[in-house]
């Protein structure tokens, strides 16, 4: 990765202090708090076109991909099938949501740039290391400044070595209004029993970053199993029963 990236990446810290939009992956557990206003940044899940011909900026929604640091992470839990809702919502002027919705979660202080990472690794010197599955992050030339992908499937490790894949569903960054109230949404959105990571920033591209509030919201309502679902298994069970109490006359 950039050396100048890390460097900017360091006095991000300082200046702003301790947030999952600056290091490592901490998810927000939207099970335990369902609606959660926090800072986002306002360049951080990115709408550009960047390419490494052009000088590969960092961009989650192109092939040089984006930049994990610059990202708020939530995740959620569903114990059954069920029919979703989930907003990001900006409360501060000049934040354009945006957010992608994946299946799967990364591990706890999971990081860009690991050496265990088998999709992503690089070495000390943030060199890349070649693995015969790089040929989907990196392009033919080795060219990749970030890690994040707003469009596809991604993933980290940690410093203990812990490592996982998310697989990317959906995201949602319909409207380019970034004024407060501005808002994108999954409305009864329907997803199987599982665990889940939304990445959730701004996605304006140009102009200067800064951290704006915006809030993230969300619901679940189970899908009932369909009434004929379950006749139709009372039915076979009758005739499962039926079929044993003849044979035993």
């Amino acid at each position: 990765m950039n050396k100048k990236l890390i460097l900017a990446g360091a006095i991000g810290l300082s200046i702003f202090g301790s947030s999952s939009a600056f290091a490592h992956v901490d998810y927000g557990d939207l099970n335990a708090f369902p609606t959660q206003s926090t800072t986002f940044l306002r360049k951080g899940w990115f709408a550009g076109t960047d390419t490494p011909l052009s000088g590969c900026g960092l961009d989650g929604t192109a092939e040089c991909l984006g930049d994990s640091h610059q990202l708020q992470f939530f995740k959620f839990s569903l114990a059954q099938d069920s029919l979703i809702n989930l907003s990001f919502t900006s409360i501060q002027n000049g934040l354009n949501p945006a957010f992608s919705l994946y299946r799967g979660l990364l591990p706890d202080e999971a990081h860009d740039d690991t050496s265990t990472d088998p999709l992503n690794a690089v070495d000390g010197n943030f060199d890349p290391i070649s693995h015969p599955t790089d040929s989907a992050y990196w392009d033919s030339n080795n060219i990749r400044e970030g890690q994040f992908n707003a469009f596809g499937n991604w993933s980290m490790a940690n410093d203990d070595e812990a490592w996982a894949e998310i697989v990317y569903i959906t995201h949602k960054n319909d409207f380019s209004a970034s004024s407060v109230g501005s808002v994108e949404a999954l409305t009864n959105y329907f997803l199987q029993a599982g665990s889940y990571t939304v990445a959730a920033a701004g996605a304006t591209s140009s102009g200067p970053s800064a951290l704006l509030q915006g809030t993230i919201a969300f619901s679940a309502s189970p899908v009932p199993v369909p009434g004929a679902v379950w006749l139709f298994g009372s039915a076979i069970a009758g005739l499962i029963g039926f079929g044993k109490r003849k044979s035993a006359v």
